[in-house]
């Protein structure tokens, strides 16, 4: 739909007449306005305008009222900044602007990019430059670059079936950057700089925004996602900012509306966004914190509303803290990148009051600030279809996140019983994730089964977008964690169900043990792990490693090494080659990735075993395996479970682990196990102590331990 075509005159070409016709002229402060529109001189009532908005009391803008704040709203780049001011050349996705020349905007910059080039974030430094140095070059450059950019926005084609300008997101972004631009001059006391022409087009853009996004709310109706919520966030902060217009109240009586649709029907109960990704998540989250702000900073225009905004924001930062790394660490999901949010969580702590959200980032700020741990560590998220494991909240503990939920949509990935895992204050299995623009080379890599640390079944298409995880299991205890689940995505199109479990021998390794059942023709899998370490191999196992720090990749099937692959997922070069609209290459902590595909079939039967220990260290290498154990097998288990033993050490540390379904034992070594899964630490050759998961009967060496049958249990022998 668009609503620029059908209202030109309203959102693209108002006149001065019609843009005065369209404020309120009876607002108090605008009498000098009012005298100048009744004499038709539009020049000296933009200016009147500009010096009502400059001087006037309220609205109060809490988002915008501090030098730090403007500053943290903007993305500074004082390279770019001198190099537009000084006339030089620049690559914008895929074009070398030259700012010694009119710009180009209607230059081919890539599919996806030049939608993003018409956001203008490139322009953002240009005042953040000006804030931190005071010079006035910078702000002359950004209204000579406003000036351009305005007489050619409605010339503009892309290849999309949407305008690269007026629609949703552009319009939306856009607002909030020329509403910072706006209160950086107010902040600078530059406002004289600006012309009766420069103040035209910033307000006209805004009204013609404002009148877009409602149009799109309200013909279109609720909509799932990011694109609505920058649509209705955008109209409340027009709303809330310019009350002048008399359609203010319409533009935050519509934006309240569609906030509380998406309070509703966008969040899960456990406060996760719908697309299951920190970054977009994240985006959302800043839009309905910055709208609860500036509602509650005026309430003398504010909306009657249904719900609570500010429970439901703080719900939804509980969600990032819950979801965690115990270093601040976000792992890139779905379309998200590795990010470590300091900004999101000092926000939290301010907006809710509650230091633990500085916990997890103490160690990054200048100051040490007092907080409390939070009061949980692993856990399952299971409305947003997450589990956490944890060993603590210091920057070296170890933390593990799974991802067993649903494919919601444009920003979803194909991983699924995927995992992300940190220890000793880095990320030791990390999923390539995804930064730069959707038209990136590679933007398709990134979202691809073999992206994501998870089972692939060669040659096989993968129906992720229908399936999700089923018959997930979850415990903890003091010294173990547990996660089980299968899915059905290779079902249809190979006949293979995957079944992954995970044990967290806490503190120092992980067991994944996954079982490929194939029916009636046997398949071959490969076994993904991706790490920002280079990853070689032995005979018999695998070590992903750094300087004085890394990995050991240990399968129990040494076959499975043998025939596997390594390889480069990209390098830091690859990374500063990516195009972007906004004139830097990404931040991408980390930047290098590798990984290692470890390859399986099984001929005589039609489950393949994946049992691989992963031992995180920093230090000296620790000599660690997992093997099969022989054991005796009774009942018949269903698919696609594969009961069996397995005998794990590290060092000292040795363990027997049995995996099968309840009504199936497993009897090895004078222990026997029906259940889901058990780990039975050994001292010595003798049992100390037992972790149960859901198991029905467990004997070990002529004694019946109690277990109950429900959740985890921990019993010392």
């Amino acid at each position: 739909m668009f609503h620029h075509d059908d209202h030109p005159e309203k959102i693209v070409h108002i006149s001065d007449e019609a843009f005065f016709s369209g404020l309120d002229l009876e607002t108090a402060g605008l009498e000098k306005v009012r005298n100048a529109v009744s004499s038709g001189e539009w020049n000296t009532a933009f200016s009147d305008l500009w010096t009502h908005w400059l001087t006037r009391e309220q609205p109060v803008n809490p988002l915008t009222d501090s030098r730090e704040k403007l500053l943290s709203r903007m993305i500074g780049n004082r390279e770019l900044a001198d190099i537009i001011v000084d006339g030089g050349k620049r690559q914008l996705s895929q074009v070398e602007l030259d700012f010694s020349l009119p710009i180009e905007f209607n230059a081919s910059f890539g599919d996806q990019s030049k939608y993003g080039f018409h956001y203008l974030i490139w322009m953002e430094s240009l005042p953040h430059a000006a804030i931190e140095s005071g010079d006035n070059r910078y702000i002359t450059a950004y209204l000579d670059i406003l000036s351009q950019w305005y007489a050619a926005r409605d010339t503009i084609t892309g290849a999309r079936p949407m305008h690269p300008v007026f629609y949703e997101l552009g319009l939306s972004g856009r607002s909030k950057r020329f509403l910072d631009f706006m209160y950086a001059m107010k902040l600078l006391d530059t406002g004289s700089k600006l012309s009766p022409n420069h103040v035209r087009i910033l307000f006209k853009s805004l009204l013609g925004a404002g009148r877009w996004l409602t149009l799109e709310q309200t013909t279109k109706g609720y909509r799932q996602g990011n694109w609505q919520v920058h649509g209705f966030w955008g109209l409340l902060t027009i709303g809330y900012t310019i009350p002048e217009f008399r359609e203010s109240t319409e533009f935050r009586s519509v934006g309240a509306e569609y906030l509380e649709h998406h309070l509703e029907r966008d969040y899960y109960e456990d406060g996760g966004h719908s697309e299951r990704c920190y970054s977009y998540g994240s985006g959302c989250l800043k839009h309905f914190e910055e709208a609860t702000l500036l509602a509650e900073a005026n309430p003398q225009i504010a909306i009657t509303t249904k719900h609570d905004w500010r429970s439901h924001v703080a719900k939804a930062f509980s969600w990032f803290l819950k979801m965690a790394g115990p270093g601040g660490e976000c792992p890139g999901i779905n379309d998200g990148l590795f990010m470590k949010p300091v900004d999101l969580f000092q926000r939290a702590a301010e907006f809710t009051g509650d230091s633990s959200y500085l916990r997890p980032i103490r160690h990054e700020l200048t100051e040490t600030p007092e907080s409390e741990e939070p009061e949980f560590r692993s856990m399952q998220l299971g409305p947003s279809e997450f589990c956490v494991m944890r060993t603590g909240w210091e920057p070296d503990d170890t933390f593990m996140l799974v991802n067993y939920g649903q494919y919601p949509g444009g920003h979803s990935h194909m991983g699924i019983l995927d995992f992300n895992l940190y220890a000793q204050g880095v990320p030791m299995a990390a999923e390539v994730g995804r930064f730069g623009p959707y038209d990136a080379p590679l933007n398709l890599f990134y979202r691809s089964e073999q992206a994501h640390n998870h089972i692939v079944v060669e040659g096989a298409e993968s129906a992720r977008a229908e399936i999700r995880g089923e018959d997930i299991e979850f415990g903890s205890t003091d010294a173990f964690d547990f996660f089980a689940g299968i899915h059905r995505g290779y079902e249809t199109s190979a006949q293979v169900i995957i079944e992954r479990r995970i044990l967290f021998i806490k503190p120092w390794g992980f067991l994944i043990s996954d079982a490929v059942s194939c029916s009636p023709r046997r398949r071959s899998a490969l076994w993904y792990l991706h790490s920002p370490f280079p990853i070689n191999t032995s005979a018999d196992q695998a070590l992903a490693s750094g300087e004085g720090i890394g990995m050991v990749i240990a399968p129990a099937d040494p076959r499975q090494i043998k025939y596997a692959h390594t390889g480069i997922d990209y390098l830091e070069e690859m990374v500063q080659e990516m195009p972007l609209y906004s004139g830097v290459p990404p931040t991408v902590h980390w930047p290098d990735r590798y990984f290692i595909a470890l390859r399986g079939w099984n001929i005589l039967e039609p489950v393949t075993p994946f049992d691989v220990l992963l031992v995180p260290f920093r230090g000296d290498q620790p000599k660690a395996s997992v093997e099969p154990m022989e054991c005796n097998v009774v009942g018949n288990p269903s698919r696609p479970a594969r009961p069996r033993a397995l005998r794990v050490k590290s060092n000292d540390q040795e363990l027997h682990i049995f995996h099968s379904i309840p009504g199936v034992s497993v009897s090895t070594h004078e222990i026997t196990f029906s259940g889901c899964t058990a780990a039975i630490e050994l001292q010595d050759g003798t049992p100390t102590r037992a972790f149960v998961h859901k198991g029905d009967a467990l004997g070990i060496r002529g004694t019946q331990i109690p277990v109950s049958g429900e959740g985890s249990e921990v019993f010392n022998l």
